[in-house]
This record gives structure tokens, C-alpha cells and sequence, in this order.
């Protein structure tokens, strides 16, 4: 797909975005403007809000690696404040969720240990579809496992804090 026109790259992002699970953003461009954006010789972007947790997903085509056509970024943070760490509560919670991602791995996807991303996948040239299939899935389930992982987290201190939002 190195000489790929808009209708490849449309399919691509169709068949990357079919999952109901995932809603484009407000903000995202449409299939149609990413696919043109990449056949112009930019980059094309599509992002997503996964409905069932508070996971984004960014979507760049083409990608900008030799042999890849996509890339796909799946952030799932607990609290943006976070710090990157390696150990203690914070890093734990990293490598948490680098395994719960691990557990849908697939060929294009690799969980990533980072204070928002949680995996990343790409997608090559002369990609399978059936994999791509799988790759969507993954994401989704992927998103899924950490919501629940960070809800709990936060029980805790929502059993003792109660709402935060009539706080002062």
C-alpha cells in the first residue's frame, strides 16, 4: 500500500473504526478527510472515544515507520498528574495494565508500559484483515480490562471521600 489511493486507505480506516465500542471524536476528521490527507502526502488522523471507558484512540495513516501503513495509539490514563515511574504504587500500576493489555496481544499490537498510552499497534503493509479484525478487538477489550482496573483503584477513596464534586 506504499502507492496507496484514497479508497485503500478509506477501507483501512473503515475496517479500523467498525468496532461500535469506538465513537470519533468531536474533534477527529472524517474517514474521508484522513484518507485524503494521507494520499496528498500527509498524514491523515482519526480519533476515538471508546464508549463503555474513558480510553482515546488516535488512528495516523499513513504511518511514518518504511513497511507500515498505520499506527494506532490507545491512551487509558487513571489521573493525568501521574508521574512516569518505574517502581512504587505508580509503576505497579503501569506494569498492571501492560499485562492486562498483554493478555489480548496480537500480532500488531504491543501493550506499552507509560503514564496514559497502554498500547500501541501497527498495521503493515500487506496487512491481514483478519488481523486487523483481531487488532480492533483487542484494543476494545484492552480499554474495557483498565476501566475496570481503575474503578478499582478509586473505590477506596470513593467509599471514604464519597462524590468529590460538592467539594470546595
Amino acid at each position: 500500500m506504499s502507492d496507496a489511493d484514497n479508497t485503500d486507505y478509506e477501507a483501512l480506516l473503515e475496517s479500523l473504526t467498525a468496532d461500535p465500542a469506538w465513537v470519533r471524536s468531536s474533534t477527529s476528521p472524517t474517514i474521508g478527510d484522513a484518507a485524503r490527507a494521507a494520499t496528498g502526502k500527509g498524514v491523515g488522523e482519526v480519533f476515538l472515544q471508546h464508549r463503555f471507558s474513558d480510553a482515546t484512540l488516535s488512528i495516523a495513516v499513513p504511518h511514518h515507520r518504511p513497511g507500515y501503513v498505520a499506527r494506532l495509539l490507545l491512551d487509558h490514563t487513571l489521573d493525568d498528574s501521574f508521574p512516569h515511574a518505574d517502581d512504587g504504587f505508580v509503576g505497579r500500576l503501569y506494569e498492571s495494565e501492560a499485562a492486562l493489555v498483554e493478555s489480548y496481544q496480537t500480532q500488531y499490537l504491543e501493550p506499552v508500559v507509560d503514564t496514559s498510552l497502554i498500547c500501541r499497534a501497527r498495521i503493515p503493509e500487506g496487512y491481514s484483515r483478519q488481523a486487523v479484525h483481531a487488532t480492533t478487538l483487542a484494543l476494545s477489550a484492552s480499554a474495557l480490562r483498565v476501566q475496570v482496573l481503575h474503578d478499582r483503584v478509586e473505590a477506596p477513596v470513593e467509599a471514604i471521600l464519597g462524590d468529590d464534586s460538592h467539594r470546595k
